[in-house]
């Protein structure tokens, strides 16, 4: 091979490589993305379950309130059980189990698991909380 032929080659190879690794970079940054955003989803859906079923425990039997929230995707567990709110989501970097805790007693529930918005109607009834799908 010529010098010329050999500089140009040499430099297809390195701008190649370089591609590849920015390709890499940024497949790894949206997965990474995808998964910070799977977890606010859960823990805002949490949240707000939680802050709802201490305020209608807090103002007694018979209250009732609605609330909206969203399902990230790949929710394998939604549950409401003692005085504790878990999902369990599965990413591409393994499971990730979210939990938070109540002042109320739940009256044992699964959720649906399937992602999108939903709205839950969580009530209080005889000094323990109830969370059903609407």
């Amino acid at each position: 091979m010529n010098a010329k032929g050999q500089i140009g080659f040499e430099y297809l190879v390195l701008t190649g490589f370089l591609l590849l690794i920015i390709a890499l970079v940024f497949a790894y940054s949206f997965v990474s993305y995808s998964q910070a955003i799977q977890s606010q989803k859960a823990e805002a859906s949490l949240n707000a379950i939680v802050g709802a079923s201490d305020y209608v425990y807090g103002r007694g039997n018979g209250n009732t309130l609605l609330v909206d929230i969203e399902v990230p995707e790949g929710v394998s567990s939604f549950q409401v059980l003692d005085n504790i709110v878990s999902m369990r989501v599965s990413g591409a970097f393994g499971s990730s189990d979210y939990l938070r805790t109540s002042k109320a007693a739940f009256v044992p529930a699964s959720l649906s698991t399937s992602s999108g918005p939903r709205t839950l109607k969580v009530e209080a009834v005889d000094a323990n909380v109830r969370v059903t799908g609407v």
